[in-house]
């Protein structure tokens, strides 16, 4: 008999995140769905973040550790590197500074397994913010999800529409099958918006929704969006708007 592959692929790319990660890998520990496999890659990091993931690797075999690149700077490539790796018939997404709540698989696994579902190619869900502040404060005040996000949260309407003027699905909710992403080709070099650019994509296969429960606790800190990212978010954003023939 072959060896029985894991329903999920959940995948965490991981750059400086040692004091998030315990935290994050701990959120998918304790999920309630327990047919995943973690694939938990670095790019490079120099503050003890890969050791940390060999770490977890040795506490749960259904971890999988990489540093497939030796040099930071292959975000792009590294998170393609997991999607050929992954062996689940879906796709999770989680970023290491970010926590998944207990039922999130559970419930995600099985809106997208339900046949009256075929046409939906990704679902997303709501997140709560954690501000990384000394006391650690939760809310839900983050604006672009309480503008953009709240507003088109359902389980019965689709955000198709929407994802052209704004990405609508928060990156750490995605939830997709393996097959779709590979048919749309994965993760272009269009970062920091290479999720939206995902999402129009899987929005010409099927349906998006975005479902209208808590899933992540999304954590918001100075090292979220870089300088560099800042410097060509305009660029790229037009990029994409070429690319998938949008206007504003």
């Amino acid at each position: 008999m072959g060896e029985v592959k894991p329903l999920v692929s959940v995948q965490l790319p991981s750059y400086n995140s040692a004091n998030f990660l315990d935290a994050s890998i701990l959120s998918v520990l304790a999920q309630s769905f327990s047919d995943w496999e973690l694939l938990a890659y670095d790019d490079g990091s120099d503050d003890k973040s890969y050791e940390r993931l060999q770490f977890w690797a040795n506490v749960d075999q259904r971890i999988k550790v990489c540093r497939p690149f030796k040099k930071h700077g292959h975000y792009i490539d590294l998170c393609n590197q997991m999607l050929d790796d992954s062996e689940g018939t879906f796709v999770a997404r989680l970023d290491a500074d970010d926590i998944a709540l207990p039922n999130r698989l559970e419930r995600q696994v099985a809106f997208m397994s339900d046949k009256k579902r075929d046409s939906v190619s990704a679902i997303g869900s709501l997140a709560l913010t954690i501000w990384d502040n000394k006391d650690g404060s939760i809310d839900n005040t983050a604006n672009w999800i309480r503008d953009f996000i709240e507003p088109v949260a359902s389980f019965q309407r689709p955000v198709n529409m929407e994802m052209q003027s704004f990405n609508r699905v928060i990156h750490s909710t995605l939830f997709t099958r393996r097959d779709d992403i590979i048919k749309v080709g994965g993760y272009s070099d269009l970062g920091p918006v290479e999720d939206w650019d995902l999402m129009l994509s899987l929005s010409q296969l099927g349906e998006i929704f975005v479902l209208p429960n808590i899933d992540v606790l999304k954590r918001q800190h100075n090292d979220n969006f870089s300088k560099r990212e800042h410097s060509i978010l305009a660029q790229q954003i037009a990029k994409l708007k070429s690319k998938h023939h949008l206007t504003d």
